[in-house]
């Protein structure tokens, strides 16, 4: 198998806490194409079913990996998403898991309407370190990252992290 030239980066976290804002920012500093997955899955159809109880659609992430390997194979993208287990480390070269105090992250998902479900289950994804976990598990932790994101200022030195591993990736 041929090696990328370009290093792929998966910025992962519990909804709110700042995965598109983040990756927006470091596309504005690098050639990194941006892929927000969950845009994409509604893009193409990759949708199994509703979830009555969350009151979102529910991803085919088969459907998706299958549909976005052959980009990842390529390089340059930094990806932004609310999970990485479908992900492995042959197509994703750093995991940067986005954390957020829980007080702004419950404000952050009110703003957005989330119903009472919905946010129980997103704020005990984020106490309960889920996304942490599930990135340590399917990668080697020196290739994953874990980020406070709470703030304007956060954002900069995330974004500015994130750039410095782009231009230093071998």
């Amino acid at each position: 198998m041929v090696r990328r030239t370009k290093p792929n980066f998966l910025v992962t976290g519990t909804p709110g806490t700042g995965k598109t804002t983040v990756c927006n920012r470091v596309v504005q500093l690098t050639p990194l194409e941006l892929i927000n997955l969950s845009d994409l899955a509604r893009k193409h159809g990759f949708l199994e079913k509703f979830d009555d109880t969350f009151q979102c659609p529910v991803v085919d992430e088969d459907e998706l990996f299958d549909y976005m390997e052959a980009k990842l194979l390529q390089g340059s993208c930094i990806v932004d998403y609310h999970a990485c287990d479908i992900f492995t480390p042959r197509t994703i070269d750093a995991v940067f898991v986005l954390r957020c105090d829980t007080e702004i992250l419950y404000d952050r998902l009110v703003s957005r309407g989330y119903g009472p479900a919905k946010l129980q289950s997103n704020m005990e994804c984020e106490i309960f370190d889920y996304l942490v976990e599930e990135a340590m598990n399917a990668f080697p932790h020196d290739r994953v990252f874990v980020l406070k994101n709470n703030n304007e200022q956060d954002v900069e030195v995330n974004a500015n992290l994130i750039v410095s591993r782009y231009r230093s990736w071998k």
